[in-house]
């Protein structure tokens, strides 16, 4: 508990990534759970951004993990119609933690594999023997900043990582959170 200069104490709340040594993270029937409680309680009752999450339902959970490959939280895709019209975080305790409303092209989850490697395609350099890895779905930085982390090998070492958007893609070199080395719109 923290007064923040206004008399009354607040809770503070620390972001972490990483669950070594803090709670277990719950399974995706209980992420997706929590996203149900958030679809039927949340912003789409008085919020015009929300409109598409009325008689939404929550699809199935995708683990989001650290840059290094370990899981951090769940993102949660919130379906109406067959298409995925926002999704919800769930953290790993099993909290919601953000409802989030897609806009027409701002969906990561609907990137297909064959798509995510073709836009990563166009950042390698396969005239000096570089070809991608493993696909990981990642929070690059802050929880909130999701992409899709491309590994870029090269006699079977990690070089670098690609990461994909539904607004572009970036790399950067293994380790180096948050300095983006080159950003490339679509």
């Amino acid at each position: 508990m923290g007064g923040l200069g206004r008399g009354e104490p607040h809770e503070l709340h620390l972001c972490t990534t990483c669950l070594i040594g803090g709670p277990p993270l719950v399974d995706a029937d209980a992420a997706r759970a929590a996203a149900c409680r958030e679809i039927e309680t949340g912003p789409q009752q008085d919020d015009p951004q929300f409109q598409a999450w009325r008689g939404a339902a929550p699809g199935e959970p995708r683990m989001v993990h650290d840059p290094r490959g370990q899981p951090a939280y769940w993102l949660v895709p919130v379906q109406n119609q067959g298409s995925n019209v926002g999704a919800v975080r769930v953290l790993a305790s099993g909290q919601a933690a953000a409802s989030i409303a897609y806009r027409a092209g701002s969906d990561l989850l609907a990137l297909s594999p064959n798509q995510i490697l073709e836009q990563a395609g166009s950042a390698l350099a396969e005239h000096r023997g570089e070809r991608a890895g493993a696909v990981l779905l990642v929070h690059d930085g802050p929880p909130g900043r999701e992409a899709w982390r491309v590994e870029v090998l090269r006699d079977d070492r990690v070089l670098r990582w690609i990461f994909v958007t539904p607004g572009g893609i970036y790399d950067r070199a293994t380790g180096n959170a948050w300095h983006e080395q080159g950003i490339r719109g679509q």
